[in-house]
């Protein structure tokens, strides 16, 4: 039982940092003043989730989410998926960014 709990933790963590993560370089990129929202951490933390999910079918055969959980057993599988959710975080939140220097650029010149 502590064990299933501390698995399911780490898990909310690694969606909630990488969305924390991508946040932070929208911010950047877009170069924002405002502070950074959590609904935007769990919005890039939705889209994070949903594109490994899908990585995880297409290239490991990962249907269900026991599966999932039972491969985060192995260490490795766990720090590649940590370092795949953040890189992932990382070219969503510079993409967004960009998009974001954009339209505000396009508003200042209206």
């Amino acid at each position: 039982m502590v064990y299933t709990v501390m698995q399911f933790i780490i898990m909310l963590l690694i969606l909630f940092i990488s969305g924390i993560f991508a946040d932070r370089i929208f911010r950047l990129v877009a170069f924002c003043r405002k502070t950074s929202s959590i609904f935007t951490a769990l919005i890039f933390s939705l889209f994070i989730f949903l594109i490994d999910i899908w990585g995880l079918f297409i290239f490991k055969d990962i249907t269900h989410f026991p599966m999932l959980v039972d491969s985060f057993d192995c260490l490795q599988f766990t720090r590649r998926f940590i370092i795949l959710s953040l890189l992932i975080g990382a070219v969503i939140g510079g993409i967004s960014g960009l998009f974001g220097w954009i339209l505000c650029r396009l508003r200042r010149d209206t």
